[in-house]
C-alpha cells in the first residue's frame, strides 16, 4: 500500500472543478479520468487551478509552475504578499553561492534534488511528501527492496527493478548451491555430505534457501564491481564511518587529501553497489519462506569461503558471537537469542550477510565487556570506551566499539528480516539499518519492539543506505546520536514506521532532565548532545573550503496515527546541516515533540528541514525538555526551515527564534492548519519575525525571512511574560535600517480559506 498524504493536496481536490467522468472511472489504458477544467480537458499531469495573472479563472497548469495559484482565498498567496513576494519570487538570489569559493559553489557530492528544492523553498513541503509517499508501507511484501530502489534514485544512481530469479538444481538444492559458491570462489565442497547433512530439512525450505545463495553470489559480483577501483578496500573499511563517529584509534579518512576525494568522488560505481542491494532484498522477499514458518526438527550448518550457512528450526536457539562470518542464516521461528552480527558483514573479506527469522519473540544483542565509564549506559562490548579526560571539549566516554550488527552493510551488505514477535535489538554503534559504503537493512514485520543503540543506528547512512524499517507495533527507539533517520554525506538514512504508539528517544543531555552529554554540542555544552535524529542529515564543513561536502537525505516517517513521542536534543526532528536534507512526517495522532535546538523543522548552514505532523491534538516542548533555541520552522544561514501541522488542538512552546522565523539570509516557514492552539515564545524573535540578517554588504542586501500562517480557530498567544491579543489579526515586522530586505510575517484566516503550496 502507498499511502497518500499532505493537507494540501486535499485542499486542492476540494477547489477543483468536476472531471468528466466519475471518480473511480480512468481512461481505457487504466490511466486517470481526464480533468474538465472550464472549457478545456487538462492534459495528463496537469491540474485544473487558477494562474496569477488570472486568479479566480479555471487554467490547466503544469505541475511546479509557480503561477499556479487556488480557485478560491489564497492564504500562501496573502502571506508572501505582505512580505513583497510572489510564488514566483520567492526565492534565493540566482547567484547567492557566488560569494563564496569554487569547491562550495560545485561541489561534486551535493544530491540531484538539492538546488532546485532548496532555492524554490515552496516546492519543500510537497517534495518531503512525494518522499515519504515513495518510501511507502513497510508492511507491504516487497518494503526493501523498492525502498533501496527510490533511495538509490534519490541519491543519484537509480537501478534497474527487474525482480531477480535463481534456478536451483531441483533435487539437491542447497548442497548444490553451496558447491556453486565454493567453486566460483576456488574452493571444493563437498556436495555429498552437505546433502546428508541438509536431507531434514523441507525441500521446499531447501529451494528457498539455494536460491538466497545464489542472490548473495550475484550480490558479491556487484560489490566487486562497484570498488574494483579502490586501491585500498581494507582502510576504506576501517574508516567508513570515521568522518561522524570517531574510530578507535582516533583516524580518518581525510577529504582535504587529493587522492581520498577523487576515491570518493569517481572512484565507486555505486550503481552497481546499489544494484547488488536491489537484487537481494527482492530474493529475500519473493521466496516465500514465510511459509516455513515453523517447521521443526533439523538443523544446518556449512562453512564457505564467505561465512557460515546456517539452517535452524522453530525451537529456542542461542546463536553465540563465535559464528562470525554468517554468510546466511534462516530460523524458522521460536524466542531465538542472537549473540554474533546478526545480518551485518563484519569484514572487508566477508562483504555480505544475511539472516531471516520467521517468528518468535527474540534478542539481538553482543557479548558484554563491562567498561568502568558504562554507568547509566548501554553496556560496552570489546572495544571499550573513550576516555573522559574533557568533557567539555568533547573527550567524554562515547563506545569506541567497531562492530556493526543487525542490519548493518559496511563496504557490503548486510540485512536482517524479523518476520514477527515482540523483538529487543541491542547494539552500540553501526546496526539496526546501518550502511557506510554499503547498504544496510533491519526490517521487523510485526510486535512490540525495542531498539536500543547509541550512535550511527537506527536507519543511518554516509556514503550508502541505511534503513530500519518496522511494519506495525508499539516500539521503543532509543539512542544518544546519528540515528533513526540520519545521513552523512551521500547516504540516505530512513526509519520507516508503519504504525503503534511509537517512541523516538535521543538522550536530552541535559542532566537536570535525565539527560547524559555524551555526545558533545557546541551549543550546549556539558547540558546537551549533537543528536542528529529523526530526519536528520549532515554534511561536511569545512572553513578551509578545500572539500566542503554536501549532506545527504534523512528520512523520519511514522505512516499511523498512534500517539507517538519524540525527544532530541540540538539537531532533531525535520532538520539539516551543510546541504543536508532532514524530513520528519508524522501521518496523525495526538503526539508530543520535545527538542532543544535547531528542532522541529529548523536547520542551519545551506540546509533543507521540513518536519510536518498531518493532524492530532499535538504537544510540541510542553513536557520534561526545555527548548532553548532554533526551533519549529527556522532557516539560519541560507537554510530554509519548514514546520507544518495540518490542524488539531496543539500546545506550542518555544523558545526565542522560533515559530516561523529567519535568521542570517534564512528562510522560516510555520503553518498550522487549524484548531484552537496556544502559542508561548520564551523571547524574540517568534511568530513571523527575524534575528540577525548578519553577513557583508553582498549578504545585507539579500532577504531574511520568516512567515507564521495559522489556519484559523481560537487561539492564545504569549511572548515571555506578556500575552497578545493576534487572533483574527495580520501582522508584518517591518525592516530595520540594518537589514531592509528583512520581512517576518504572522496572517491568520478562517479555516474555510485555502491552503495551497505545488
Amino acid at each position: 500500500m502507498k499511502t497518500t498524504i499532505a493537507l494540501f493536496a486535499l485542499l486542492l481536490a476540494a477547489c477543483t472543478p468536476s472531471k468528466s467522468a466519475s471518480p473511480d472511472a480512468g481512461t481505457p489504458d487504466g490511466g486517470p479520468a481526464p480533468i474538465k477544467c472550464g472549457s478545456k480537458t487538462c492534459a495528463p499531469g496537469q491540474s485544473c487551478l487558477a494562474l496569477d495573472s488570472s486568479p479566480g479563472v479555471p487554467a490547466c497548469v503544469d505541475p511546479g509552475d509557480c503561477h499556479a495559484v487556488p480557485l478560491g482565498k489564497d492564504l500562501v498567496g496573502q502571506m508572501l504578499k505582505a512580505a513583497g513576494y510572489t510564488r514566483c519570487t520567492l526565492k534565493f538570489p540566482d547567484n547567492y553561492l557566488a560569494q563564496f569559493p569554487q569547491a562550495l559553489q560545485h561541489d561534486p557530492w551535493r544530491l540531484p534534488h538539492f538546488d532546485r528544492i532548496h532555492n524554490d523553498p515552496l516546492l519543500a513541503p510537497g517534495w518531503a511528501d512525494a518522499l515519504t509517499a515513495a518510501m511507502g508501507d513497510p508492511a507491504r511484501t516487497r518494503a526493501a527492496s523498492e525502498d533501496i530502489a527510490e533511495a538509490a534514485k534519490r541519491l543519484g544512481y537509480p537501478i534497474k527493478t527487474t525482480r531477480p530469479s535463481y534456478p536451483v538444481d531441483p533435487d539437491h538444492p542447497l548442497a548444490k548451491a553451496i558447491a556453486n559458491l565454493d567453486a566460483s570462489l576456488g574452493g571444493t565442497a563437498d556436495e555429498a555430505s552437505l546433502e546428508t547433512q541438509a536431507a531434514g530439512i523441507p525441500l521446499s525450505l531447501r529451494k528457498k534457501v539455494a536460491q538466497i545463495i545464489e542472490a548473495e553470489s550475484n550480490a558479491l559480483g556487484w560489490r566487486n564491481q562497484a570498488f574494483a577501483n579502490v586501491a585500498d578496500l581494507p582502510a576504506l573499511y576501517r574508516y567508513a564511518a570515521a568522518f561522524y563517529l570517531q574510530s578507535g584509534d582516533g583516524r580518518a579518512l581525510d577529504p582535504n587529501q587529493s587522492a581520498v576525494r577523487e576515491m570518493l568522488t569517481t572512484g565507486i560505481d555505486w550503481t552497481a553497489l546499489y544494484q547488488g542491494a536491489y537484487d537481494l532484498a527482492a530474493t529475500v522477499e519473493d521466496v516465500g519462506l514465510e511459509s516455513e514458518a515453523g517447521e521443526l526438527g533439523f538443523s544446518f550448518q556449512a562453512d564457505t569461503p564467505l561465512g557460515k550457512v546456517i539452517v535452524g528450526d522453530a525451537k529456542a536457539e542461542t546463536y553465540p558471537a563465535l559464528l562470525d562470518p554468517v554468510l546466511l542464516l534462516v530460523d524458522t521461528g521460536g524466542d531465538d537469542t542472537y549473540h554474533f552480527a546478526a545480518g551485518a558483514n563484519t569484514s572487508v573479506d566477508a562483504p555480505i550477510s544475511v539472516v531471516v527469522d520467521l517468528g518468535g519473540n527474540d534478542t539481538y544483542a553482543y557479548d558484554v565487556v563491562p567498561n568502568p565509564n558504562d554507568t547509566g549506559r548501554l553496556p560496552s562490548d570489546i572495544d571499550g570506551r573513550f576516555n573522559p579526560r574533557d568533557p567539555s571539549q568533547g573527550e567524554t566516554a562515547m563506545s569506541k566499539s567497531d562492530r556493526p550488527r543487525q542490519g548493518a552493510g559496511r563496504c557490503g551488505y548486510g540485512m536482517l528480516f524479523d518476520f514477527g514477535g515482540n523483538d529487543h535489538y541491542q547494539s552500540l554503534r553501526m546496526s539496526q539499518g546501518f550502511g557506510a559504503f554499503g547498504v544496510g537493512v533491519l526490517e521487523d514485520r510485526a510486535g512490540d519492539d525495542t531498539y536500543e543503540a547509541e550512535a550511527g543506528a537506527q536507519g543511518a547512512a554516509d556514503f550508502g543506505i541505511g534503513l530500519l524499517l518496522d511494519a506495525s507495533g508499539n516500539d521503543q527507539h532509543k539512542i544518544y546520536a546519528f540515528g533513526q533517520g540520519f545521513a552523512y554525506v551521500r547516504g540516505f538514512g530512513a526509519l520507516i514506521d508503519g504504525g503503534g504508539d511509537d517512541l523516538y528517544y535521543a538522550n536530552p543531555g541535559d542532566p537536570s532532565e535525565g539527560g547524559d552529554p555524551l555526545y558533545y554540542t557546541p551549543q550546549l555544552p556539558g547540558n546537551g548532545n549533537a543528536s542528529f535524529v529523526q530526519g536528520s542529515a549532515f554534511g561536511r564543513r569545512d572553513d578551509t573550503y578545500v572539500a566542503p561536502m554536501s549532506g545527504g537525505i534523512g528520512l523520519l516517517a511514522d505512516l499511523g496515527s498512534g500517539k507517538d513521542h519524540y525527544v532530541a536534543s540540538v539537531f532533531g526532528q525535520g532538520t539539516g546541516y551543510m546541504f543536508g536534507t532532514g524530513v520528519l512526517e508524522d501521518m496523525g495522532g495526538d503526539d508530543q515533540y520535545e527538542g532543544k535546538w535547531y528542532v522541529q523543522g529548523s536547520d542551519a548552514h545551506f540546509a533543507l528541514a521540513v518536519f510536518h505532523d498531518h493532524g492530532g491534538n499535538d504537544q510540541y516542548n510542553n513536557q520534561n525538555v526545555a527548548p532553548t533555541a532554533t526551533s519549529m520552522g527556522v532557516g539560519h544561514d541560507y537554510s530554509v526551515g519548514w514546520f507544518l501541522d495540518d490542524g488539531g488542538d496543539d500546545v506550542y512552546h518555544a523558545p526565542g527564534l522560533s515559530l516561523g522565523s529567519g535568521n542570517a539570509q534564512g528562510f522560516g516557514f510555520f503553518i498550522d492548519g487549524g484548531g484552537n492552539d496556544q502559542y508561548t515564545a520564551n523571547g524574540g524573535p517568534t511568530m513571523g519575525d527575524y534575528g540577525d540578517p548578519a553577513g557583508d554588504s553582498t549578504r545585507a542586501a539579500e532577504p531574511t525571512l520568516g512567515f507564521l500562517l495559522d489556519r484559523g480557530g481560537q487561539n492564545t498567544w504569549k511572548v515571555g511574560s506578556e500575552s497578545r491579543s493576534l487572533d483574527g489579526k495580520t501582522t508584518t515586522a517591518p525592516p530595520d535600517a540594518s537589514s531592509p530586505p528583512a520581512k517576518g510575517v504572522l496572517l491568520q484566516a478562517s479555516q474555510g480559506d485555502i491552503l495551497f503550496l505545488p
